[in-house]
């Protein structure tokens, strides 16, 4: 008996220690959360005293106990609204709904773009588009594509650009077919290619077909043997829903596992010397287990940019493409455009002077015009832009996560307190006019503009519009509830 009661009060001091240890450990997590909380919610909190004393419609506590429940819950409902829209950001639906901001920030930006001569920098375009007669002539008689990129032109432009002293020329021309009425043209241009003893580089357009193999070049052979020849993809991508050009694209593959770096990354790495971290990248690409992620490639020019490379296409930001250069008559909303094109016949060889040249043709008949959200644009305009947004270092930016969902919980703080005074269409309205004119504007003016950084304001209007049906389904219930009432009142009478 002594045994037992010895063993049965042994047992219950263990278990009394143990439930000390739990309850200690509770109370310690507990003023542990308590003490991060009131850390967290400080910041707010003072905002909020100190605008309650501005305006005292603020004080939630003054609300009568049923609307105070409603605010809080209809609160409650509004920022689970702004994390589930946040979650469907990489979606097709939320791709949609920020291309909507972004084209009117890179419209905007267009805007005030064309209201001065822009400074291309390194770039200089050389459109032989004015050629109307030769590509008239293509079209009466349905000729093949080498009469809209006349070689005799290309190889004169190309030798300017090879006496002047050019770093980087960009040929945006498919050289598949041969000359098929004039073969002396086609020579014409090898000729130059051949003789070609300067240190300007040549980037030459390949397609890859629906097996992933390159198609051949009638230049094949010169392009081989010159170490200062390249291929390149010639391509930039659309939302697969309004088909609007917005994106430039880094690499496509072809040929099992192997890969073409697009015009506008390989012009940028060889122009900032970067081909040796270009080769790694491509080796991580096409390595076993595909990274994902963002490699950065470090342009050490005089400007000091950088631009990043996405490796798997997985970030839609940085791959924007920012239309900053816009060419005279290139675009209908904007036809005196911001940049100058050389008159072809005037042209001398010093204009090539160290410059990354992309010569190409937007005549309409060769019927390579994209639509872009600030127009109908030629692909060699795109590639310029392409390539201005990369070495200008204006690759649209991420926010931090957090600043985007701290900015959409203060659009729907602000929506509840409008729904709990207001209508609930007054207040979906007036909530709308000050998330996009107040938020928008300091999003653009000062972010986007300035930094080109995209805090993402946007889930939190449309967040709005989730809690204004809240409101609207619960006014009507509740007039259908007082119907019925008064009927039954009418009854009862």
């Amino acid at each position: 008996m002594g045994k037992n009661k010895k063993k049965k009060s042994v047992s219950k001091r263990r278990m009394d220690a143990l439930k000390s240890i739990r309850d200690k450990g509770w109370a310690f997590l507990k003023n542990f959360f308590n003490i991060l909380w009131t850390i967290l919610i400080f910041p707010f909190k003072v905002i909020y005293l100190l605008l309650r004393k501005v305006w005292p419609h603020l004080d939630f506590k003054r609300f009568e106990k049923v609307k105070r429940t409603q605010f809080f819950l209809n609160l409650a409902v509004g920022v689970l609204i702004v994390l589930l829209l946040h979650g469907l950001e990489s979606t097709q639906w939320g791709e949609g709904v920020l291309n909507k901001t972004f084209d009117l920030f890179i419209r905007m930006d267009a805007n005030k773009a064309v209201k001065q001569d822009a400074d291309m920098g390194d770039i200089f375009l050389v459109d032989i588009g004015h050629n109307r007669k030769t590509t008239e002539k293509a079209k009466k008689v349905n000729q093949p594509i080498s009469y809209l990129s006349p070689r005799d032109t290309i190889a004169n432009l190309l030798k300017m650009a090879f006496d002047g002293g050019a770093e980087i020329v960009v040929l945006d021309f498919f050289f598949e077919e041969h000359d098929c009425c004039n073969p002396g043209r086609d020579e014409a241009l090898r000729r130059v290619l051949s003789e070609n003893n300067t240190r300007t580089k040549v980037i030459f357009p390949v397609n890859a077909g629906q097996n992933k193999a390159l198609k051949p070049l009638i230049f094949d052979d010169e392009i081989d043997i010159n170490p200062n020849y390249f291929r390149a993809i010639p391509i930039f991508y659309a939302s697969s829903s309004d088909c609007i050009s917005r994106y430039w694209k880094a690499y496509q593959e072809y040929d099992n596992n192997k890969i073409l770096w697009s015009i506008p990354v390989l012009t940028a790495a060889l122009h900032a010397g970067k081909m040796k971290e270009l080769k790694e990248i491509e080796q991580k690409i096409t390595g076993e287990g595909k990274p994902s992620g963002v490699y950065a490639v470090e342009m050490n020019d005089e400007k000091n940019k950088t631009f990043f490379l996405p490796v798997g296409d997985n970030d839609i930001y940085l791959q924007r493409i920012r239309y900053l250069l816009i060419p005279k008559d290139c675009i209908m909303t904007h036809r005196e455009g911001n940049i100058r094109l050389p008159t072809i016949d005037n042209l001398m060889p010093d204009r090539f002077k160290d410059k990354i040249v992309i010569i190409g043709n937007s005549d309409p008949n060769v019927g390579d015009s994209h639509p872009t959200p600030v127009g109908n644009m030629p692909g060699m305009f795109i590639h310029g832009n392409s390539l201005y947004t990369l070495l200008q270092g204006l690759q649209p930016l991420r926010a931090s996560w957090w600043v985007s969902i701290l900015l959409n919980i203060f659009i729907i703080v602000m929506a509840a307190y409008l729904f709990h005074y207001l209508d609930s269409f007054l207040a979906d309205l007036l909530g709308m006019i000050a998330g996009i004119v107040i938020l928008g504007s300091i999003a653009y003016f000062y972010f986007f503009r300035d930094f080109g950084i995209f805090p993402n304001f946007v889930f939190g209007i449309a967040g709005i519009g989730y809690i204004e049906t809240m409101y609207s389904l619960r006014e009507l219930l509740l007039k259908k509830k007082g119907k019925k009432e008064k009927e039954v009142k009418e009854v009862s009478g």
